[in-house]
């Protein structure tokens, strides 16, 4: 038996063949239910189909079907959703949640009113959580709750979590705020907020705590540093990186430890401060500027120096004048009385006494001035 050999003529090109308006006109009138046949069966139902591979044949019915479909859809626009039909009677359904709509999907709300139909599904999807999203926010309370600080929610959730009740310390965020009525009134996010604060206070405080500042031994190794930072690397430093010079500081806060270490800077620049002065007073009190004419002892370790001392503290100097204590003792003879004068000043600032002279000068030159206001008024009011 010999076999027919397969056809090699090249159909006709698709676009304008008969193969393609035979199979238009079956698919427009769905002919023998073509649109719900598989392709290798529509490809056998004329002979006009066959000389078509059937993977390109599968390409030209696709492209048909959807050509077809496309011009048999209404082209008219929906009416605009904000004021429709459809958006208030959506509303109305979810308001009572008629037929329990709020739980259902989103094809069956679309699918419950011809009024929905028109509208895409995508953008009825998001109509409707629109509305839901409104209806929600309408409905829930408008009074704020109690502030979280002292309020009876936040004492109650410190419980829960202090004695990890029923496992919350484990529990999502959503699954604590459901645990109790009194934290549905806080929003959420806020929530989540205070739990996580919550949580760290209690962790917090069940740490041992670190040995008074004053007292510890970070505080004299941090003064130490401190001191010894001739090339003031340590002072350019932030706290954070302070804290990490060593384990005695870990034992604090970082907020403490930076308090701390502001503190004990300006204790040290205080101190060398006061040091300097002690030093540049001393300084002056040594290099009192005496006669060139004359050679004074050293007045630091004279004994001149402790009998004033004495007399200063005994108020001797406030009875009399600076030149008649000078006659008192031998000792302040060594000393001309302008340079005795000025120790006598010195040792009152030494002792923390008001220069009993310089205040009695002071009174005088006052008194003069006032006399002499006194007497140019008078001569002024015997000119008129």
């Amino acid at each position: 038996m010999v076999s027919k050999k397969a056809s090699t003529k090249t159909p006709e090109p698709w676009g304008q063949s008969e193969a393609k308006k035979h199979l238009s006109l079956l698919l427009k009138d769905d002919t023998g239910g073509i649109a719900a046949m598989a392709v290798e069966d529509v490809h056998n139902l004329s002979s006009l189909f066959q000389p078509y591979d059937i993977k390109k044949f599968r390409g030209y019915l696709t492209t048909l079907k959807n050509s077809i479909a496309k011009k048999k859809a209404p082209t008219e626009k929906p009416p605009a959703w904000g004021k429709s039909e459809a958006k208030k009677h959506l509303n109305v359904l979810l308001e009572n949640d008629t037929g329990g709509i709020a739980a259902m999907a989103v094809e069956d709300v679309h699918n419950l009113s011809p009024l929905f139909q028109p509208y895409d599904i995508k953008k009825f999807r998001g109509y409707l959580t629109t509305l839901k999203n409104s209806i929600a926010k309408k409905k829930a309370p408008t009074e704020k709750p109690p502030a979280w600080g002292k309020s009876d929610a936040r004492k109650h959730l410190h419980k829960l979590l202090v004695n990890n009740t029923g496992g919350i310390a484990d529990m999502a965020v959503k699954d604590i705020h459901n645990l109790s009525t009194l934290f549905q009134p806080y929003d959420i996010k806020k929530f989540t907020g205070y739990l996580k604060t919550l949580k760290i206070s209690i962790a917090n405080a069940n740490l041992p705590k670190p040995p008074p500042w004053g007292t510890s031994i970070a505080k004299q190794t941090l003064k130490l540093l401190l001191e010894s930072d001739t090339d003031r690397e340590i002072h350019s430093m932030d706290a954070a990186a302070v804290q990490m010079l060593s384990s005695f500081f870990e034992d604090y806060s970082q907020t403490n430890f930076k308090t701390n270490l502001k503190n004990l800077k300006e204790s040290i620049r205080t101190e060398k401060a006061a040091v300097k002065s002690d030093e540049e007073f001393l300084l002056r009190d040594k290099v009192i500027v005496e006669s060139k004419e004359m050679y004074y002892p050293p007045w630091e370790k004279s004994e001149a120096k402790r009998l004033l001392r004495k007399d200063v503290q005994d108020k001797k100097h406030e009875h009399i004048k600076p030149k008649q204590l000078r006659e008192t003792r031998p000792e302040y003879m060594m000393f001309t009385g302008k340079v005795f004068g000025k120790h006598i000043y010195q040792e009152e600032l030494s002792q923390g006494q008001r220069s009993y002279w310089m205040h009695r000068k002071k009174l005088k030159q006052e008194a003069k001035k006032k006399a002499k206001e006194k007497q140019h008024q008078k001569y002024s009011a015997s000119k008129r």
